[in-house]
């Protein structure tokens, strides 16, 4: 009889030749597992590895870190000292440099440094160093030309397109870069800040005089402004100087005709305006402090930057004055001698003020405020006609006047700095809005002098202009 398999099934044999094969294999794979550089042990030896150079790269990066925080600190191991810091105190002629230190050392050397150069190593923690200023060329601004004199004589300058004259006033100065590096008895060290001293000549007190200046105050405003009176000091030690008017502020267009431009009132002439800086015109007067101020800085923007003159301006112009021989203390302390134009009649009864235009005289009345169109042919008519009336009179001339009545009107080139017009300044109090007013005017003899202050001083409120009142721009960049 014929046997029939079923063509689905396995043998036995079969089955065991599997069973026998999955067995071989599994020892296998054991001893490939377990067994010594088997699969754990090698997944073991690259863990460990790993490990080892996750430690090294943390160690290289902790070392990094250290290094970094000590460059920081200083040139060296800074761990004995934690904090440094310098102060300075200076003059014109010498620099003093305070250091203090926090550490545990008892034993501190310290190291002082002016512009990289070390000064002194020694254990004091204060030092003076004896210091030299330094005077630059003018510079020439760009539309400006040199027409004449010398740093020591006036330096004029002058735009060619306009005409407005300028004198350079030369202000010793100088940068100085200081730091100071600390250092105890283990070799542990460190640097402080940088300072860096801006010192000039510039000054608000006149030298030789004992005058202080302590009820009037100067705002020096911000640095970025560029008009005010901290941009004004930082161009100054930059470039050794600054330029000053040579003229009163002069009004645009009075060179034109005889009679005046805008009539003798503050509602005419109290208006903006872009003022000048030439001679033979009519100081711009009847103006307020706000308005001056205004005009005087519209003047340029740009290059150079014009404003109102400073006291610190002013005051180092007098200083120069002095020190080249053109003026003397007593002088500017008696300033009516060359500032104040007066004619004496005689026996002097009453007085006239007396406003001239390009060689014209024209009477001022001050009861009723008139200007007098029919003028004087020439300061001879005028004189006469007074002299038998017995009348002072005090007269106004034209900005830069060198003939009669003018006595001495310019000193190192520059004009009217005493008598003539007042000249408004940013000097002021601010309570009351009160402005003073440099070097007096034609019809305030005693106040004249430009380098005294007398009780109050001359001075006016701001809001209020007259005849006598003009200012005087300076130059800078």
């Amino acid at each position: 009889m014929k046997k029939i398999r079923d063509k689905n099934g396995i043998t036995l044999l079969v089955l065991a030749i599997t069973i026998v094969i999955i067995l071989i294999l599994a020892g296998i794979s054991i001893d490939i597992v377990f067994n010594e550089n088997g699969i754990i042990d090698k997944a073991k030896e690259i863990a460990n590895n790993m490990n080892n150079q996750i430690g090294e790269d943390q160690s290289e990066i902790n070392d990094l870190l250290n290094e970094l925080e000590n460059s920081m600190k200083g040139p060296e191991d800074v761990d004995g000292i934690s904090n440094i810091k310098v102060t300075t105190e200076y003059t014109t002629e010498e620099i003093t440099i305070n250091v203090e230190v926090e550490t545990t050392s008892e034993d501190i050397e310290y190291e002082y440094y002016i512009d990289g150069e070390l000064k002194s190593t020694q254990k004091e923690n204060s030092y003076t160093e004896k210091i030299t200023l330094e005077n630059k060329e003018p510079y020439i601004p760009n539309g400006f030309s040199h027409t004449e004199g010398t740093v020591d004589t006036g330096y004029v300058i002058k735009d060619t397109s306009i005409g407005n004259e300028f004198v350079w006033i030369p202000v010793a100065s100088g940068t100085f870069d200081i730091y100071v590096v600390a250092k105890d008895e283990e070799g542990n060290s460190m640097k402080s800040d940088e300072i860096t001293l801006g010192i000039s000549e510039l000054t608000r007190k006149v030298n030789g005089s004992s005058i202080e200046y302590t009820s009037w105050e100067e705002d020096d405003g911000d640095i970025k402004d560029k008009k005010s009176i901290a941009y004004f000091k930082e161009s100054v030690v930059k470039n050794s100087g600054f330029y000053m008017g040579r003229y009163e502020m002069g009004m645009p267009g009075q060179k034109s005709g005889d009679a005046p431009v805008l009539e003798f009132t503050r509602e005419a002439r109290n208006i903006e305006g872009v003022p000048v800086c030439v001679g033979q015109v009519m100081p711009w007067t009847h103006i307020d402090w706000s308005t001056a101020k205004k005009n005087l800085e519209s003047m340029y923007n740009g290059e150079v930057e014009s404003a109102m003159m400073n006291s610190y301006a002013r005051t180092t112009m007098l200083n120069w004055l002095m020190k080249t021989g053109a003026k003397t203390l007593a002088e500017l302390e008696s300033s009516g001698t060359w500032g104040i134009y007066r004619y004496d009649g005689g026996s002097t009864y009453g007085s006239q003020y007396i406003l001239n235009f390009r060689g014209n005289f024209y009477e001022y009345i001050p009861v009723d405020g008139e200007c007098r169109y029919g003028r004087y042919n020439n300061y001879t008519d005028l004189s006469s006609s007074l002299e038998g009336a017995g009348i002072e009179i005090d007269i106004m001339i034209d900005t830069g006047a060198d003939t009669i009545p003018a006595k001495v009107t310019a000193a190192n080139n520059i004009y009217d700095l005493a008598g003539n017009a007042g000249e408004w300044s940013t000097e002021g109090r601010k309570d009351d809005k009160t402005y003073r007013i440099s070097g007096g005017s034609f019809k305030d003899s005693y106040y004249a002098q430009p380098a005294r202050d007398p009780s109050a001083g001359f001075h006016r409120n701001g809001t209020i202009g007259d005849d006598s009142i003009s200012s005087r721009p300076i130059l800078y960049k």
